[in-house]
């Protein structure tokens, strides 16, 4: 007879209850909580197998329940929890022999605090991070090390320290042959040189994203990255090609279903047939975009789609974009 995970959770809770010194027991039963989406339950299981696991120095389950506990704190949004374990971890000098990587867990910090707009602190963490695993020879976390520390120097404003910081990913992902990480960063190079101004270099990286893309099929990044390429041209002047990006995005948005992203399409072409004098396209075009906002109760886009067609009205040739 097929058990059902009801009745495994059944099991587990006895087992632990009859030997609850068991680490195995308790990440027996922190797995199944998680099987049955009880998320605080699941929790408090691991980190009681994790304080087994410690008192009887079993440091190999101890990663587990480690790991698992790390992952729980992040979704939970239990951000105190998640870094006194990720401090506990980098002291505990026990776990290299069981195949701790420390460089991971400085990652993990580093990126934590990219995200709550600490830069300086995540800036330590990231370069601890990138010096160990330089010295591991791990191209994977020296990657994303690579990565993130050029976010995180973006940031604080120091631009040249991260556009090389880019490069090095870019570089590390091209040797790996990580196709979809290279199209991504690709397209980081891409908006990091938009920032800058500098038109060229920004449509080199980004038509090299879209390629990638197109390769791997990564449909919904080739509809974005299209946008951002025709927004791109549309900058330097080079109208048909932005007219051809445009209308390339808006078909794939259509395929995949996702009226917003061609409403935005429609618009980068009402936009596009403006400064072209094509003003009946341009309108009938920025109509449909406003007519589609309109339903939604997008209002920031409504606002924007009524300016152009008010500046269209008066035949003046509107600036802004749909980023």
């Amino acid at each position: 007879m097929t058990r059902t995970v009801a009745d495994c959770l059944k099991s587990a809770l006895l087992s632990v209850k009859q030997a609850p010194e068991h680490v195995e027991n308790w990440l027996s039963l922190a797995q199944l909580q998680q099987c049955m989406s009880q998320p605080e339950l699941s929790s408090r299981s691991f980190e009681q197998a994790l304080a087994a696991a410690a008192d009887q120095q079993r440091w190999a389950l101890y990663l587990t329940a480690a790991e698992s506990l790390l992952e729980l704190y992040q979704h939970r949004g239990r951000s105190q929890e998640f870094v006194l374990l990720c401090l506990r971890l980098l002291q505990q000098s026990e776990l290299s022999q069981y195949g701790f990587c420390p460089e991971t867990v400085l990652l993990k910090l580093g990126q934590f605090y990219l995200a709550s707009g600490s830069y300086s602190v995540a800036l330590h963490y990231l370069k601890r991070a990138l010096i160990l695993a330089e010295q591991q020879l791990d191209q994977n976390s020296c990657g994303e090390a690579h990565f993130l520390l050029g976010q995180v120097l973006r940031k604080l404003e120091r631009q040249d320290r991260a556009e090389s910081h880019f490069r090095q990913a870019l570089q590390i992902a091209s040797e790996l042959k990580q196709a979809a990480r290279m199209a991504n960063l690709y397209s980081v190079l891409a908006r990091f040189y938009q920032q800058r101004e500098q038109w060229q270099d920004a449509q080199t990286m980004q038509a090299k994203s879209v390629e990638i893309g197109k390769l791997i099929k990564q449909q919904a990044g080739v509809a974005s990255g299209l946008s951002n390429l025709g927004i791109v041209q549309m900058k330097q002047d080079h109208l048909k090609d932005a007219r051809q990006s445009f209308k390339e995005s808006l078909e794939l948005y259509r395929s995949l279903g996702n009226p917003d992203g061609e409403a935005d399409q429609l618009t980068n072409l009402g936009i596009l047939a403006t400064l072209d004098n094509q003003l009946d396209e341009a309108e009938q075009q920025l109509q449909q975009a406003w007519q589609h906002y309109q339903a939604r109760g997008l209002q920031p886009r409504i606002e924007q789609v009524t300016q152009l067609l008010v500046n269209l009205a008066q035949l003046q040739k509107p600036h802004a974009t749909l980023q």
